[in-house]
């Protein structure tokens, strides 16, 4: 719409009725996106900047999420019982992701494919560089900044036989996530969230010894010496099951 033009020639160049026009221009004015020129005795409409209309949603967006979350933090809610959580769609399931690991404090482990880590990366770096250590069993050249990393392309990338991508994700070794994607992140074929630390804890000690074995695979196909092994394994005992601050709580728990 070309700026400073009446309703009557905005319709004529449109082709439609004046009424319904104004109408429009009416509603369009409510919205934001048009504004009108009442100086002279023929009202004049013009258009605002799209991005300013845009701007202006997204501020009343955050008004409404701030007041919402609000009114929820005055509501007494009990603690999420241990259970085993199925989540239904891929917003829900990223974003039960990056809360995870923001709320990390000892590790977080991960055995990420493109897709999931390509939306967890930034997340991820953050938690490396203000968090908990993060250990990455990657399948790409995206390396997240600050964390500990093993690819497992050196070895053939399973991508190329599984027709899907997947995530397992693990924190503190006392709660875990695990899904199944579709290829480019097409769908969610299913996800869990664990809440059970007998359960994370198992599935914590499975995927740090995966970890392990594919630096020592690494090595040896890099040919690296014998002596670097121990080396490696040295920096990663702090991270062992036996020295996690949620595993002694679980033993306390059960001898209460």
């Amino acid at each position: 719409m070309k700026s400073h033009e009446t309703g009557y020639k905005i319709a004529q160049k449109l082709g439609k009725p004046a009424a319904n026009t104004y109408k429009a221009l009416e509603l369009l004015q409510k919205k934001g996106l048009v504004v009108s020129d009442v100086s002279s005795k023929v009202k004049r409409y013009s258009s605002l900047p799209i991005s300013e209309y845009l701007d202006q949603r997204e501020n009343e967006l955050i008004d409404k999420r701030k007041k919402l979350v609000d009114a929820l933090r005055s509501i007494s809610t009990n603690p999420l019982e241990e259970g085993l959580y199925r989540l239904q769609n891929t917003e829900s399931m990223y974003e039960r992701a990056k809360q995870m690991i923001l709320q990390a404090k000892d590790v977080v482990a991960v055995d990420i494919c493109p897709t999931p880590l390509d939306k967890l990366q930034g997340t991820l770096e953050n938690a490396a560089k203000t968090k908990a250590p993060v250990l990455a069993k990657v399948y790409s050249a995206i390396i997240p900044k600050g964390c500990d990393v093993v690819r497992a392309e050196f070895i053939g990338s399973p991508l190329e036989s599984w027709p899907f991508e997947w995530l397992q994700l693990i924190i503190d070794g006392k709660e875990h996530l695990t899904a199944l994607i579709g290829n480019q992140g097409s769908h969610l074929f299913q996800a869990i969230w664990c809440k059970n630390a007998f359960l994370s804890m198992v599935a914590y000690n499975g995927l740090l010894s995966e970890f392990l074995l594919t630096l020592v695979i690494e090595g040896l196909h890099q040919k690296e010496e014998g002596s670097k092994v121990p080396a490696r394994w040295k920096r990663y005992q702090v991270l062992t099951q036996k020295q996690l601050p949620s595993v002694s709580d679980f033993i306390r728990k059960l001898q209460l």
